[in-house]
């Protein structure tokens, strides 16, 4: 097996591809991988490259990753995984979960009291423990709008908001790298024996994850939906509508998912030829799917805990 050595002096011209030719930089033109399927190389992307040079590389990495063409997936294909890819993904993995721990605090704990036609039994205070009022609907009697249900107040429960966002910080931390590990790994199983190179893949992998920025986007502005009720209620001058802040958030949301997952689609044309038909089943059927699959569990998981746990805790309304 080869590996990249040091850089050469690139003069004088050659016809047939060299891997030397991936260093520092790889340009963006076609390489057919059948002239380099047994070689692997040292993570030499400008990401790389930059924090060996003591510089920052972060966003030109992004930008790199994201307009990817086919010599670029080969190159991170055939490039083994290094402390720098390493932190180039634990960054992404830590920011989603921070900002999903702060998008659980910001929808988390709040209730509605409701008045109107049918409501006269809904209780209108608490009984459990670590509510309070937020905003009132500033009208004067509630005959006033005898004919229609409209929200009356807001109350939040600040305890079980910070309660759940740490466990949700916690689950997203923990099997955020997990499910990268496993991601990584299944994908290199798909893989021939012969062609399961230094854990080939797994670096194009790390760098991929900058496509959670879009999710992790679309977390941000799920954190504004509490103002479009608080500011309905509370009869504010502007209110952003929940319509637009959902459209939004799903829109970051799904462009973010399938414009990464037609990257990897195309990471698997890169490998090598005898390869690329079981790598691409796996990244357009199998991998989706597991994700899927592992995903809904902890979904689930954090929806029987938000139903049960408040009431185990007195922090119910």
């Amino acid at each position: 097996m080869m590996t990249d050595p040091h850089p050469q002096n690139h003069d004088q011209p050659r016809d047939d591809p060299q891997p030397d030719d991936l260093l520092p930089y790889p340009p963006d033109e076609e390489l057919t991988t059948e002239l380099i399927e047994d070689v692997s190389f040292d993570d030499r992307t400008p990401y790389a490259h930059a924090r060996e040079s003591g510089q920052r590389g972060y966003l030109k990495m992004c930008r790199w990753v994201w307009t990817a063409g086919k010599y670029r997936l080969t190159h991170l294909c055939l490039s083994r995984p290094s402390p720098h890819s390493r932190r180039f993904a634990r960054k992404h993995v830590l920011l989603f979960s921070v900002v999903a721990a702060l998008c659980i605090f910001a929808n988390a704990g709040w209730h509605q009291v409701r008045v109107g036609p049918g409501m006269e039994g809904v209780p209108k205070t608490p009984e459990g423990k670590g509510w309070s009022e937020v905003v009132t609907r500033p009208f004067p009697t509630p005959t006033t709008f005898a004919e229609s249900v409209v929200v009356s107040s807001v109350w939040l429960n600040a305890t079980w908001a910070s309660f759940a966002a740490g466990i949700g910080l916690a689950i997203a931390v923990v099997f955020g790298f997990l499910l990268l590990w496993l991601y990584g790994s299944l994908a290199r199983r798909s893989l021939l024996p012969e062609h399961r190179i230094e854990s080939r893949i797994r670096c194009a992998i790390h760098y991929g994850t900058c496509w959670l920025l879009f999710l992790t986007a679309s977390l941000l502005v799920l954190c504004l939906r509490p103002l479009t009720v608080l500011g309905k209620v509370g009869g504010w001058t502007f209110v952003p509508s929940t319509i637009v802040v959902d459209a939004c958030a799903i829109l970051l949301a799904i462009g973010g998912i399938m414009l990464g997952w037609f990257w990897l689609i195309r990471l698997g044309g890169t490998v090598p030829k005898g390869s690329r038909r079981s790598a691409s089943r796996f990244f357009v059927i199998w991998g989706p799917f597991y994700m899927a699959v592992l995903l809904g569990g902890i979904g689930y998981g954090l929806y029987f805990l938000s139903v049960h746990l408040p009431e185990r805790l007195s922090l119910s309304w």
